[in-house]
């Protein structure tokens, strides 16, 4: 499509609507449970808010969403590895810069105090200067004296901003309890500033971290555990995407339930997909009329384009984990069992490497894999006791390796080099297999879900008929 009339139009871009990389906006969909849970606590004043949950579990662009509608500004702050106290209220305090000198957010305009407004642009100059006495140099700005956690809050609070903290788990153990002193003093603050707040967004597992490590914290602090997507949620976003688009499909086929099946509740993997699809058919506007209708090969097209994308990823994630003791054995044990879900009974049964290790190693290693760290490529459901992997790519990955390393041993002994190098992962034999494998995956899942609904509907009606006796 011509770009000048999408801009006279107003049609969409295909970046717009299907975004594996940043917030979705078009193709946003509700979660009111979870919504009406944030608002609560965004209203509160002197209540801070720590989201959690699984990677790509869609925490930031709820934040997002949620924050706008309500019309509150915010700041972003990302941590890592890296990421100290210093460096995160300097980096608040350059974020805030643009509210100081615009005095206006959004729609509104608003007022500081002109002693609060002269502090902040002497703070300003003498962090310019501090970073004018580094620049060349391998050293962090230098935080002056007077940049303190507290005037931090005191400048946010004049602009009644809310300050988000990204990947809090990141940071190291000293760093994060200086995080929860900073809740603190946001807490405190709250009488004279009610609508400026500390919200931080960490992993799965992390919330109540911040809490222990502030004992004052207690009761005053909003945990919010964030769940990843639904099959129907993410079910909306291929039908909002593909609604837009004007992309239809045979029913029978069953394209967008495969893509919600592939993307295993990942909203980022599912935006993946879609937008490779559309990008393929040459699809980088919403049409005006005309529709088009895709297939299997579509699909098939756009697997292979996030192979391609993702195969040195998927692969330093295999690397990471099997050089952990006996990661390998897990990973291709889960495999071998053949089940989309397993227990720590069945990986006993099935290895005995796994069965010989001391008690509790297994359960410790399986939780490791669940990190982070790990880029959390395995999940583990507690009330269940059972473990399968996040996501399927990986998962066929994984089964790729154990048929590549079982046919490299066949033929070396019949001396013929064969076998699929890592230098092949991207060769039309190799993608052929690998979509085959996730192709049954897709059935096998289809399948447990089934199961999975029988089982709790036959429990449903043996309750029904225990009232009714």
């Amino acid at each position: 499509m011509n770009k000048t009339l999408y801009n006279l139009f107003g049609n969409s871009s295909l970046k717009e609507i299907f975004t594996p990389a940043n917030s979705a906006v078009k193709t946003y969909v509700h979660r009111p449970k979870l919504e009406k849970e944030f608002n609560k606590y965004v209203g509160i004043p002197g209540m801070q808010i720590v989201l959690f949950g699984y990677t790509q579990s869609g925490k930031t662009t709820l934040m997002r969403k949620l924050l706008r509608e309500q019309d509150v500004r915010y700041i972003e702050t990302p941590c890592d590895g890296e990421t100290t106290m210093d460096k995160l209220i300097i980096n608040a305090f350059d974020e805030i810069g643009a509210y100081y000198k615009s005095q206006s957010t959004f729609s509104n305009t608003y007022g500081i105090k002109s002693e609060i407004k002269a502090k902040y642009f002497d703070l300003e100059s003498k962090l310019e200067a501090s970073r004018s006495l580094t620049e060349g140099q391998v050293q962090q700005r230098v935080v002056p004296v007077q940049l303190t956690a507290k005037r931090l809050s005191t400048f946010l609070g004049e602009i009644k901003c809310v300050w988000v903290i990204d990947d809090f788990h990141k940071v190291n153990e000293i760093e994060k309890k200086k995080i929860a002193d900073v809740l603190k003093i946001f807490m405190d603050s709250a009488d004279k500033y009610p609508k400026t707040k500390v919200l931080c967004i960490g992993a799965v597992g992390t919330a109540h971290e911040l809490v222990q490590l502030e004992s004052d914290l207690s009761n005053r602090v909003a945990e919010i555990p964030v769940p990843l997507f639904e099959k129907e949620e993410l079910s909306k976003v291929v039908e909002k995407g593909f609604s837009i688009m004007k992309i239809k499909s045979d029913k029978e086929l069953n394209i967008n339930s495969k893509i919600c099946m592939l993307s295993n509740s990942l909203a980022t993997v599912c935006h993946q997909l879609c937008y490779n699809i559309c990008y393929e058919r040459g699809l980088e506007y919403s049409p005006f009329y005309e529709s088009t209708t895709i297939d299997e090969s579509d699909l098939r097209k756009s697997v292979d384009s996030f192979m391609k994308e993702h195969s040195a990823t998927l692969d330093a994630r295999y690397r990471k984990a099997t050089k952990e003791s006996l990661g390998e054995e897990l990973l291709k044990t889960i495999i071998e069992i053949g089940k989309e879900y397993v227990s720590i009974n069945q990986l006993e049964l099935k290895s005995k490497k796994l069965k010989s290790l001391p008690k509790g190693y297994l359960l410790e290693l399986i939780i490791k894999m669940t990190k982070p760290e790990f880029d959390e490529i395995l999940r583990y459901e507690s009330t269940s006791n059972k473990i399968h992997y996040t996501s399927p790519f990986f998962k066929a990955f994984v089964k790729m390796k154990i048929e590549t390393e079982k046919a490299d041993e066949a033929f070396k002994k019949k001396n013929i080099d064969m076998s699929l190098k890592e230098s092949s992962y991207l060769s039309d034999q190799y993608l052929e297999r690998y979509y085959g494998l996730l192709d049954q995956m897709l059935v096998r899942r289809r399948k447990a879900i089934q199961k999975e609904i029988e089982s709790i509907s036959k429990q449903l009606k043996s309750t029904d008929t225990e009232k009714d006796e």
